[in-house]
Parts: structure tokens; C-alpha cells; sequence
């Protein structure tokens, strides 16, 4: 529970900084119950985005599926299949900090989960 505690803060800090509706979205769907967050499979994330894409997903991102696209996927947390199936196709899986660190002014964000 302490990992969504710090995810809210760094979000609604986000939302301040960078002024992007995409963030505050997230925030409220980090402010669900524990039992309520997106859970996404990366197949579904292949087939949402285009190679290249930045995706955010504020919950968990599960390993069913295949990616055949370069992501860039930040999430509150990955399953180990996951991560290794984004990482193989040429993509990364981002904690939600690195994720706003990196792409926290960038256009183009693709929110996925809610």
C-alpha cells in the first residue's frame, strides 16, 4: 500500500508541474481502492498504441499477450513477464517516476486503463 501512497503524491505533483489532463486522470484512478486499479495486459498495450508509443498505465501491467511494437510504458507496477516481453521488443518499462521524469511535458501520452 505504501508504493500507491507515494505513486498519489508524485502524480498530483505531476498534474501541478506539468499541467496535463493525462495526469490528472491518473491521479483519480490512483485514488481508487487498491482493488480497483487498472490491470492491463501488454497485448492490449501493443495493440492500442504505434511503435514508439508512450503509455501510461496507473496500476499493473500483466504479461498476457505479445508485443511486436517498441513501448515506452510507464505503470505502478509490471509483472516480471511483462517487463521482460516490453524490454525484448525493444521498449521499456518505467516506474511512474521515471516515467514523468522523462516524459512528464511530452504531448502524445497515451492513458490506458481508464
Amino acid at each position: 500500500m505504501k508504493d500507491i501512497e507515494i505513486a498519489r503524491q508524485m502524480m498530483k505533483a505531476a498534474t501541478k508541474a506539468h499541467k496535463r489532463p493525462v495526469y490528472r486522470r491518473a491521479l483519480e484512478l490512483l485514488s481508487r481502492r487498491a482493488n480497483r486499479l487498472p490491470i492491463v495486459n501488454v497485448g492490449k498495450l501493443d495493440k492500442l498504441a504505434d511503435d514508439g508509443g508512450i503509455i501510461l498505465v496507473p496500476g499493473k501491467v500483466l504479461g498476457g499477450g505479445t508485443v511486436t511494437k517498441r513501448l515506452q510504458v510507464g505503470a505502478l507496477s509490471f509483472t516480471s513477464s511483462a517487463s521482460l516481453k516490453i524490454t525484448q521488443a525493444g521498449g521499456r518499462a518505467l516506474s511512474l517516476k521515471d516515467f514523468v521524469d522523462e516524459f512528464g511535458d511530452t504531448k502524445g501520452v497515451l492513458l490506458v486503463g481508464g
